[in-house]
């Protein structure tokens, strides 16, 4: 993982110092289609900081917007061009002015992927302005020839120098230049070249003074430029080709070109080896494709974050994907918008101490378009891009590692639980039969007190049923952990009239008065079968933890409706011992004390809370009579009509 991650960062900086550090400007367009899924405008989605000094446009007012909106005009510039481009995948390459800015640009133009296209352009309008230059210079010339035809012996000096001035410049520019004559039948002669030529080329061009064009370079016949420069040469006027490939003999490589008019009849042609250039649009190309090829199929969701704006630069395919956007979507978004964790004011600030401390690991919660929380694990780090830091983050969703964790801490504080329970409550059972059996080994040697001897198996009885009912209690609360449940339809009133039945026949030897009020005769519900155990456990306490000589208990049964949802209140009224206030809310839970080891603790109101919990009800305890416990207690529970 180590190692991706490393392989990522690198690819992802190679990519960024080309991007960033490249001084020609770099766009990334898509086309826009109008619901007929006609092609009308394109937009720019990402551009360098190369574009944006040229074009003297910040990235942040360019990103997502249709260049024709960009612009304030009608019609997308060169359209038709791009078009074919995002289409086909064919790549193009011209020169154009581009009027709206009153610029020249030297434009290439390819596809990586159909709908879209990536501009690499040149600002070339100096160097038009100074062709421009070098025609109004000819043309100032022409005016000093006109002048010194009239005025000969005054002029020759001037003439001379102002010759040796161009001749200079010829001379000394660091592009090839090849002059030409356009003779009155047509011919194109190779007047000469300058050093640079020589040098470009590899050849000495005095080979080829006298010669035609096809003559002293034959490839070109098969190419529209001997005709061009003819035309140059007429009518004036400047044409230009980004790239020319030629091979033939000692001559080979790939050449930008310029002609222009020098004279009436002449002309001159600049023009530069591309080669290196070429290789390095290529190097630029295949380190961008290498890139977005790693950062697009990264398994993990990877941001790129402005930490002076808060504002998404840049994101992978996951960034959206996880989160159920699509890419215009999220493009639109802030961190905030989807951090459930963080406000947008603390979103910045934990972006300004990643920018003090270097990196951060962290956990927030991501909400999705519909609505769902994930939990997410960030690797945050500050990354420097041409001489601007920026955040880099690595999302990865652990809600299901998370959820893993929390059954994992689940199972384990339920085995601690079961530990603990045959630790003291089946010890506390064992040690009581152990004793009694005991005691009536001793009684049955003397052959006395044979009506202890009875009490005492009755009391082994008593644990036995005891241990059986904890057996019972404990595989009903794994049932209710492992949400092994089945609903069926009880009628409550039945249900509450055999326990009475039941407990009357257990516990013969105690007066007890059980009354039952319910307003309707039959109230039938879907829900758990389970909520017999809880009633039962709720009717033994009352009686089991009362001291009276008559036990007194009253179960009232009634019907309510809350957020129009249907509920059965019942409520096990007694008039035993009561439970204090700072236990009302404890004796749900399982808690261990040092006198409760000794003595056992069951498990009888664990288990009518989870039941209770298990089908969505409620449950409580008030005092019978409000603020006085020993008068008695009134368990409270509300389930819902699940029927």
């Amino acid at each position: 993982m180590l190692e991706n991650k490393s392989a990522n960062e690198l690819s992802q900086r190679k990519y960024a110092l080309l991007f960033n550090y490249s001084i020609a400007c770099i766009a990334f367009h898509k086309i826009i289609y109008d619901p007929n899924n006609t092609p009308v405008n394109y937009k720019y989605t990402d551009v360098n900081p190369m574009f944006e000094k040229v074009l003297s446009l910040q990235r942040e007012s360019v990103i997502g917007k249709p260049v024709t909106e960009l612009f304030g005009i009608d019609k997308p510039p060169f359209f038709d061009i791009f078009l074919n481009v995002a289409e086909t995948l064919t790549p193009i390459s011209f020169s154009s002015k581009f009027d709206v800015l009153n610029k020249y640009f030297k434009i290439s133009a390819f596809s990586y992927k159909k709908g879209t296209f990536v501009v690499v352009f040149e600002d070339i309008t100096s160097y038009m302005e100074t062709i421009q230059k070098l025609n109004e210079k000819e043309e100032e010339l022409n005016r000093f020839n006109l002048q010194l035809e009239a005025d000969i012996a005054l002029k020759t000096n001037k003439t001379r120098e102002s010759e040796s001035k161009f001749k200079n410049i010829i001379e000394s520019s660091p592009m090839g230049i090849h002059m030409y004559k356009l003779e009155p039948d047509g011919r194109l002669v190779f007047l000469g070249a300058n050093s640079s030529a020589n040098k470009i080329l590899g050849v000495n061009h005095s080979i080829f003074i006298g010669k035609t064009i096809e003559e002293a370079f034959p490839p070109l016949i098969e190419t529209e430029v001997p005709d061009q420069y003819r035309k140059v040469a007429k009518d004036g006027g400047v044409w230009s080709v980004n790239q020319i490939n030629y091979h033939y003999e000692q001559i080979r490589g790939a050449y930008e070109v310029h002609a222009f008019q020098t004279s009436p009849g002449e002309m001159a042609v600049f023009f530069s080896d591309i080669a290196e250039r070429l290789r390095d649009k290529k190097e630029l190309v295949e380190s961008e494709e290498k890139y977005r090829a790693l950062f697009e199929q990264a398994a993990d969701a990877i941001t790129i974050t402005d930490p002076t704006t808060g504002n998404i630069i840049d994101f992978n395919t996951k960034a959206y994907e996880n989160l159920g956007y699509s890419r215009e979507e999220f493009e639109k978004m802030r961190i905030s918008d989807f951090n459930m964790s963080e406000s947008e004011e603390s979103v910045m600030k934990h972006i300004d101490k990643i920018i003090r401390e270097g990196s951060d690991l962290f956990e927030v919660q991501f909400m999705t378009k519909l609505g769902k929380i994930r939990d997410t694990l960030i690797n945050a780090e500050k990354v420097k891009i041409q001489d601007k830091y920026y955040i880099q983050a690595i999302s990865r969703d652990i809600t299901d590692l998370k959820r893993a964790e929390l059954k994992f801490h689940q199972a384990y504080n339920l085995a601690e639980f079961y530990k603990d329970l045959f630790a003291h409550d089946i010890s506390n059972i064992m040690q009581n039969i152990l004793t009694s059996t005991e005691l009536c080994s001793i009684y049955l040697k003397k052959m006395e007190n044979p009506e202890k001897i009875d009490n005492l198996f009755d009391l082994i009885k008593a644990q036995v049923k005891r241990g059986a009912e904890l057996i019972s209690n404990v595989r009903k609360l794994s049932s209710l952990q492992e949400n092994n449940l089945h609903y069926k339809v009880i009628e409550i009133n039945a249900l509450l009239n055999e326990l009475v039945s039941k407990l009357e026949g257990d516990y013969l030897e105690i007066k007890i008065n059980f009354q039952i009020e319910s307003k309707k005769e039959s109230i039938r519900v879907k829900t758990s079968p389970l909520l017999s155990d809880a009633f039962e456990n709720i009717l033994k306490n009352a009686i089991i933890h009362n001291d009276n000589s008559k036990i007194e208990i009253f179960v009232k049964i009634t019907e309510l409706e809350k957020e129009n949802s249907k509920f059965i209140k019942l409520e096990f009224i007694d008039n035993g011992k009561g439970v204090i206030d700072s236990q009302k809310s404890e004796i749900f839970q399982r808690q261990i004390s040092d006198d409760q080891k000794s003595k056992g603790i069951g498990l009888g109101l664990l288990l009518v809370n989870r039941i209770i919990e298990s089908i969505k009800g409620e449950i409580w305890v008030e005092d019978k009579i409000k603020g006085d416990h020993a008068k008695g207690s009134n368990f409270v529970i509300i389930i819902p009509d699940l029927s």
